[in-house]
């Protein structure tokens, strides 16, 4: 489909739904029975240095409490992440990567790099980094609403 004409909300959105679909498609060749959504979630946790709630998982996602609820029972299941209670209010269940949460990101993310690479090959440096300064513009855009 050619969407040189379309308005560039539609190819943003079009191009993410490819990327997304290709990265779904790399991760189960590779072996990996995850999402990219759920890969989304092992990525944070991956990038924290202790157990987060939720709903900090929620937010820096930009999904709402129920689908990573959702996300984090399967996660769970698979034995990739863990609750633990917060010391701090028993309240509040935090969630972090289990042993075997790392193991999967591990490997997922290496798929999730040569997804990448592939998706910007021939592209230029300078054409990338025109790419995301655009970008950040329609978000810081999109974050003053």
């Amino acid at each position: 489909m050619d969407t040189t004409n379309m308005p560039p909300t539609y190819n943003i959105s079009y191009t993410y739904t490819l990327l997304k679909t290709a990265l779904q498609r790399r991760l189960s060749a590779g072996g990996l029975k995850i999402t990219a959504e759920q890969l989304a979630v092992l990525r944070f946790l991956h990038t924290q240095k202790d157990c987060v709630s939720m709903h900090v998982i929620s937010d820096n996602l930009f999904r709402d409490n129920s689908t990573i609820t959702r996300l984090a029972d399967s996660l769970e299941k698979r034995n990739l992440i863990e609750r633990v209670s917060s010391k701090s209010d028993r309240r509040v269940i935090n969630v972090c990567l289990s042993k075997q949460g790392r193991e999967i990101y591990s490997k997922a993310s290496r798929l999730a790099e040569e997804h990448v690479q592939f998706a910007m090959r021939d592209i230029s440096e300078h054409e990338i980094e025109h790419l995301s300064n655009v970008l950040s513009k329609i978000q810081m855009n999109l974050l003053e609403e």
